[in-house]
């Protein structure tokens, strides 16, 4: 779900889509199965470090990796394995991570994927210039906060490449849960020397869109469609699924349900509210468990919401309850706080989940 495109609500969600168990059309046989799918419209920005949208990233992973990567861990569940890293260990302090790469990572022009590449990349993450909003994500790393306040340079982030194919990792405070940020597309890495050849225009040019994923992009039709194919140097390229991967870029949620049910899409997310008792029914909507929170912003600087007590009189009149049960209608939880329901508290603590420590807002 894209920032600019928040929901005034509260709630803990579930993500919803829709997947057709029909095939394609005729028209790309000849090219092979094309997976037809739209999670949404023109993203934002597809550049790792500056992508802050669900959608984004979403195209992000199929065609950048990170040291690490989520996986199916054949319960149902993902975890977190090793992607561009083929092993990694990690000091008795919980300090340092030193990652060995894999000899076969390359990047999609054939290029050997190097530790230099994601020295380069965390320290464009956190540098001031960048506005990344991400930039937090690895604020454990030794001067991570300081470069980011503009007092120390990138060069002193503490990452460094010890040699082409293993990365060191210096963190100032034990962080159990830094592989699942390892594996956040923020911190993938991307080419130094074309995106200081290209400046922002590196992501628009599928020549200069190189990526180390799955997937590459081949097409990009602005405000129609996104293409990718498959990554030839990517390691397990062997074992990859559609030949093509083609995401619609669409915000009219009925055009996109007419999309699907014409064939013409396999797989949507976000039908129209009114359609969604139906599609529950015929068993074509799956409502997913998602990790996130829905929530108002308010411009705190200017009247009314200035106001301490407005902004808490908005919160309260909020039916979080008939929202979920008479409007989203999918599965949603109505939250209690800002750190949604399903967030692990740290092992010892006394609690299975966060909230329990947490407790209510309101």
């Amino acid at each position: 779900m894209k920032t600019k495109r928040f929901l005034a609500l509260a709630l803990v969600f579930c993500m919803v889509f829709t997947l057709a168990a029909c095939g394609g059309g005729t028209k790309e046989a000849e090219k092979g199965f094309e997976m037809t799918i739209c999670i949404a419209s023109e993203p934002e920005t597809i550049d790792p470090a500056l992508n802050r949208a669900v959608d984004g990233a979403v195209m992000i992973q199929h065609m950048f990796e990170g040291l690490m990567k989520y996986a199916d861990s054949g319960t149902g569940n993902a975890e977190v394995k090793e992607g561009q890293a083929a092993s990694y260990t990690i000091s008795d302090d919980g300090l340092v991570y030193t990652f060995k790469l894999r000899d076969d990572a390359k990047w999609s022009d054939g290029k050997a994927v190097t530790a230099d590449d994601f020295v380069y990349a965390w320290q464009r993450l956190v540098t001031p210039e960048t506005a990344a909003e991400y930039n937090y994500m690895i604020d454990a790393v030794v001067n991570a906060n300081e470069i980011m306040a503009g007092e120390k340079d990138p060069s002193e982030l503490g990452i460094v490449a010890l040699d082409e194919s293993t990365v060191q990792i210096t963190l100032h405070t034990p962080t159990p849960y830094f592989l699942e940020v390892c594996a956040f597309p923020a911190t993938y890495p991307v080419r130094k020397d074309i995106i200081e050849q290209s400046g922002d225009q590196w992501t628009f040019d599928t020549a200069t869109y190189i990526g180390n994923g799955a997937y590459k992009l081949s097409e990009w039709e602005h405000n129609s469609y996104i293409r990718m194919v498959p990554n030839e140097n990517y390691y397990d390229f062997e074992k990859l699924g559609p030949d093509s991967i083609k995401f619609a870029l669409m915000d009219d949620t009925n055009a996109i349900l007419a999309a699907y049910r014409s064939g013409e899409l396999l797989h949507i997310w976000n039908p129209p509210i009114d359609e969604t008792p139906a599609l529950l029914k015929s068993g074509e909507l799956i409502p997913a468990d998602y990790l996130g929170t829905y929530y108002a912003c308010f411009n705190v600087q200017k009247a009314p919401f200035d106001d301490p007590r407005v902004r808490e009189a908005f919160s309260l009149v909020i039916d979080r309850n008939y929202i979920v049960t008479q409007i989203t209608g999918t599965g949603e939880v109505p939250a209690t706080g800002f750190v949604p329901n399903g967030v692990n508290d740290l092992a010892g603590a006394g609690h299975d989940d966060f909230r329990t420590m947490g407790g209510d807002y309101y």
